[in-house]
């Protein structure tokens, strides 16, 4: 793509975007929907602990990245092809993610499930996936990003992200949402 961007006169952006969430879509709607996993199965001895980081991004960051590469492409100073990585500032393990989600909605009084079952299926599958949840690292600098398309996010790490989600008036936990 790269090379072909280049014999065209033609600027190109690849985007290798965390793991995208917003509203509708985030460790909120997960906690609410099928609860909080229960704990993680003790560290086994003489093995080093597991650091699951993650990258995510908020929707509204990754469109106005996005946005921001289409009004850069017009500078033909650039070179032909950019490749970023869309995420906010802080990799994060999904057991964080997932406990600060869940402490958000217990603030507002949203009963939080916790899901027994998954205790044996997080700590002891074999599954291609399951293996990779727990041994890979998945963290990503974003700092061409921010030198280049988006100096500042809106949602600098989850926290914020989720603050926002919190309150959203769409929310399925809002009051006015909530099913009967």
């Amino acid at each position: 793509w790269c090379r072909r961007a280049t014999d065209y006169g033609h600027h190109l952006s690849i985007f290798r975007c965390g793991g995208i969430y917003g509203p509708g879509r985030s460790a909120m709607h997960t906690v609410f929907q099928k609860g909080m996993p229960a704990a993680a199965p003790a560290p086994t001895p003489n093995k080093p602990p597991v650091m699951d980081l993650t990258n995510r991004i908020h929707e509204h960051d990754l469109a106005a990245a996005v946005v921001a590469s289409m009004l850069l492409e017009q500078d033909d100073a650039l070179p032909a092809c950019e490749i970023y990585n869309l995420a906010d500032d802080q990799p994060e393990s999904r057991r964080v993610v997932l406990e600060y989600a869940s402490d958000l909605l217990k603030s507002i009084n949203v009963p939080v499930e916790t899901r027994s079952s998954v205790v044996a299926a997080e700590g002891t599958s074999t599954s291609g996936r399951a293996v990779r949840r727990r041994t890979d690292h998945k963290r990503v600098s974003n700092q061409k990003m921010k030198d280049v398309l988006l100096p500042c996010l809106q949602y600098p790490t989850y926290k914020e992200g989720l603050d926002a989600i919190l309150i959203d008036p769409t929310s399925p936990w809002q009051p006015t949402n909530a099913q009967t």
